[in-house]
């Protein structure tokens, strides 16, 4: 396990995944959702560390080199560090985060649905207080967490990610195994969509989603907010707050 004293800190999941379905194209994690969580926790003051599905150095996809908070990322020593070898998400330990950024791409749709260790990990931040926050693809690592009574952890939450309208327009209908507004309403989600491409965040008990990489930087802004007041509130009346 990994675990270690120090500033607080939060994790980001990228996916491990490098082939996008049949069409012999390669994918990989969508970067600009791991770099906007990074530069806003980096901002605040908190460590961020990266896991990847299987561990190892994860594929980027998705690049902007126009983007400075995107060059920033890739500039980062610690970023390069932590990209040439990350552990796997069954080796972290979920009680040294405060926030789990689960960054989307369309490879999150192929090892994150249905991966437990995911989804405990998931579950075990979220239940701990923490905050849950998850981009575009992102929200399928949200299909295999569990509350501790064996429920989904997204059922009854209102919650968006990459739309039906968006995958036609991007003719990934039929090549991606599922579809995220079917997946999280088949396990009782309130899923919402606003128009294609436009930031949209939607934010219920502790769950930060955003439908499109246009929501991730808004959705990392709001995700650490709620990260410090739930800090500011341990601090006025003590530990032992978990999920409400």
């Amino acid at each position: 396990m990994i675990r270690s004293s120090g500033p607080p800190r939060v994790l980001i999941v990228v996916s491990s995944w490098t082939r996008l379905g049949n069409t012999g194209r390669a994918t990989g994690f969508w970067l600009p959702e791991a770099a906007y969580p990074w530069w806003e926790a980096s901002a605040a003051g908190y460590q961020v560390d990266i896991a990847s599905i299987l561990g190892g150095r994860p594929q980027a996809d998705g690049v902007d080199h126009s983007d400075p908070v995107q060059r920033l990322f890739l500039g980062s020593q610690d970023v390069r560090d932590a990209l040439d070898g990350t552990p796997a998400v069954s080796e972290v330990d979920p009680a040294d985060y405060a926030a789990v950024f689960l960054a989307g791409g369309y490879a999150a749709m192929w090892d994150m649905p249905d991966n437990p260790a995911l989804g405990a990990l998931v579950a075990a931040v979220w239940t701990a207080g923490g905050v849950v926050n998850a981009v575009c693809h992102g929200p399928a690592g949200l299909l295999p967490a569990r509350r501790d009574d064996g429920t989904p952890l997204v059922r009854g939450l209102r919650v968006t990610g990459f739309s039906h309208d968006e995958e036609r327009k991007a003719s990934m209908i039929g090549v991606v195994p599922l579809l995220l507004p079917d997946a999280l309403t088949a396990l009782g989600a309130h899923y919402e969509s606003g128009r294609s491409y436009a930031p949209r965040v939607v934010v219920d008990s502790r769950v930060v989603t955003g439908q499109n990489p246009a929501s991730a930087p808004e959705a990392a802004r709001i995700t650490m907010q709620l990260v410090a007041d739930a800090a500011s509130h341990k601090k006025s009346y003590g530990p032992g707050l978990g999920a409400h």
